[in-house]
């Protein structure tokens, strides 16, 4: 997305001084650098570790609740599912630049019999974000090491479930390349190979 000095009101949630900062580089000869740039240098990834599993769980339960969905989101089950999953490649947070945990995303090795009904030895991602982080790059930042670790474990195909009324994980899942392969019950299963 590339600004015009017009787009400053269109934005809100500090995006004004993204949009003020590309237009200063733009004047100083740093034309090609976009507003999404600046929005993707205030979210920083890195794995994620026990310690993040409260910040995680409160990001995944105030999701669940909005999809009404009884899935479990307590620490333990973070821990558990995400954080120290044994066929784990991947748990990443991305935080802003005071730490604070803006969203996590999931990796994982589907095992024989997983839940999914996936076959052995695909990925099966998840991503969860906070509403409050939302258009601010964090899914797209939190992609890069999966992606990453997704090639090093040499992964053919990844899946994503996502809940069938969830209309913005589809649309963020379709924009890293991921497409619809099938749906089952609630949910439209999309894959990247």
């Amino acid at each position: 997305m590339r600004a015009r000095p017009t787009d400053a009101v269109q934005f809100t949630n500090g995006s004004y001084h993204c949009i003020a900062l590309h237009n200063l580089f733009q004047l100083v000869g740093y034309a090609d650098v976009g507003v999404e740039d600046f929005r993707m240098a205030n979210v920083r990834v890195r794995a994620a570790t026990p310690a993040d599993a409260s910040a995680m769980s409160e990001i995944l339960r105030d999701i669940l609740a909005l999809w009404r969905s009884d899935r479990p989101s307590n620490v333990s089950y973070v821990i558990a599912h995400c954080v120290e999953h044994p066929e784990r490649l991947r748990c990443s947070v991305a935080v802003d630049r005071s730490g604070v945990v803006l969203g996590f995303q999931s990796l994982k090795r589907a095992k024989e019999g997983n839940a999914y009904g996936l076959p052995a030895g695909w990925g099966i991602i998840g991503t969860y974000v906070d509403a409050k982080a939302a258009g601010r790059g964090v899914g797209k930042a939190l992609f890069s090491p999966s992606l990453e670790a997704a090639h090093k474990a040499d992964l053919k195909e990844i899946d994503a479930t996502i809940g069938q009324n969830n209309q913005s994980g589809m649309a963020f899942y379709e924009a890293i390349g991921f497409r619809t392969y099938r749906s089952k019950p609630g949910a439209i299963c999309k894959n990247m190979s």
